[in-house]
C-alpha cells in the first residue's frame, strides 16, 4: 500500500510513503522494491530498487566440526566452526579465537582461515598437539558479523587427544618363551598422532626400534627365557616426532609419549592348559 503526500510546488512530483512489511530480511541480506507509478492519462513507469534493511541480527554458532565433547583426536586436527551468516574477518584473531590446554589455560598457535562465504572458521594448531591431553576451545564474544554484531557470549567446545598404547600383545596375553611376536603401539582409534618412530624394551632391553607408521610400528622380537624375565614381562614402547636438522644431519628425536603393558610368559617346556602338550 501506498500513501501519497501532498503534491508538491509546481505539481511536478508526488511524494508516497511505504510501510515497510513484516518478514523481509533482518540480517542486512538485499531485497528489491518494485514501483510502478500511472498518472491520470494512463501512462505508466516502472523503477526497481535494491534496499536493505539495518542488519540487528548477532550470528549465531550452528555447528562444530568435531562436536563438541571428541575425544581420540589426532594431534593436528582441522576444527571448523560454522555460524548462520557471514563474519567480519577482522574480529578473527589470536584473542577472539582461542585453544587452550585445560590443565593450565597454556595457549596454543592457531593458524585460522575462512570458508563457506566468510561463515566458517576453519583452524589448525602451527604445532602438534600433546597426546591423550584435554583442550578447549574458545569463540569469543567479540566475533562479530559485518555490521558490527558481535556474538555477545563465548562457545566453548572440549576436545581429548587421543592416547598412544601398545596394541600388541594385547594387556595380560599369555605367551611362550622363545615365541617371536610382532610388537605394535599408536593409538587404538587409528588416529593421527604426529609419531615418526617408536622403540621398544622388553623388561628394560631394547628390542628394535622402527620409522614405519604403517600398521602400528610393527617391530618382530622373541619373548625372552623365563629364567632371565620371570613371569610378568614389561613391555614399553617409547614414540618420538623426528626434527630434521637444517644442515642435513640426522633428525632430533623429540620425545611424544610412552606407553607400557605385562604379559605373562610361559615355559616353554611345561604344559599350561593340560592338554597333553607342551607349551612350546
Amino acid at each position: 500500500t501506498m500513501l501519497p503526500n501532498p503534491v508538491q510546488p509546481g505539481g511536478l512530483a508526488t511524494t508516497f510513503r511505504v510501510p515497510v512489511p513484516a518478514g523481509l530480511p533482518s540480517d542486512g541480506s538485499p531485497f528489491t522494491v518494485r514501483i510502478t507509478a500511472r498518472d491520470a492519462a494512463g501512462l505508466s513507469a516502472v523503477d526497481e530498487s535494491e534496499f536493505r534493511l539495518v542488519d540487528l541480527t548477532p550470528p549465531a554458532l550452528v555447528e562444530l566440526d568435531p562436536p563438541d565433547g571428541s575425544v581420540e583426536l589426532s594431534t593436528s586436527p582441522l576444527l571448523r566452526a560454522s555460524f548462520s551468516e557471514a563474519l567480519d574477518p577482522a574480529t578473527i584473531d589470536a584473542a577472539s579465537v582461542r585453544l587452550e590446554r585445560v590443565s593450565d589455560n597454556a595457549g596454543v598457535a592457531l593458524a585460522f582461515s575462512l570458508e563457506s562465504d566468510d561463515s566458517v572458521i576453519a583452524l589448525q594448531a602451527q604445532a602438534p598437539l600433546e597426546i591423550d591431553t584435554e583442550y578447549r576451545l574458545v569463540l569469543g564474544s567479540a566475533l562479530a558479523d559485518p555490521a558490527g554484531n558481535a556474538l555477545g557470549a563465548d562457545a566453548n567446545a572440549g576436545y581429548r587427544t587421543a592416547r598412544f598404547d601398545v596394541l600388541a600383545p594385547a594387556p595380560s596375553a599369555r605367551l611362550v618363551e622363545g615365541q617371536t611376536i610382532t610388537l605394535r603401539s599408536g593409538a587404538a582409534s587409528g588416529a593421527d598422532l604426529d609419531i615418526d618412530r617408536v622403540k621398544y624394551f622388553l623388561a628394560g632391553t631394547a628390542a628394535g626400534e622402527t620409522d614405519s607408521a604403517n600398521g602400528n610400528f610393527p617391530q618382530a622380537t622373541a619373548i625372552p627365557d623365563l629364567a632371565e624375565v620371570g613371569v610378568n614381562l614389561e613391555i614399553r614402547a617409547d614414540a618420538f616426532a623426528l626434527i630434521p636438522d637444517p644442515g642435513g644431519a640426522e633428525p632430533t628425536e623429540s620425545p611424544r609419549a610412552s606407553a607400557i603393558t605385562t604379559i605373562e610368559v610361559l615355559a616353554a617346556d611345561a604344559d599350561t592348559d593340560g592338554d597333553g602338550m607342551l607349551n612350546g
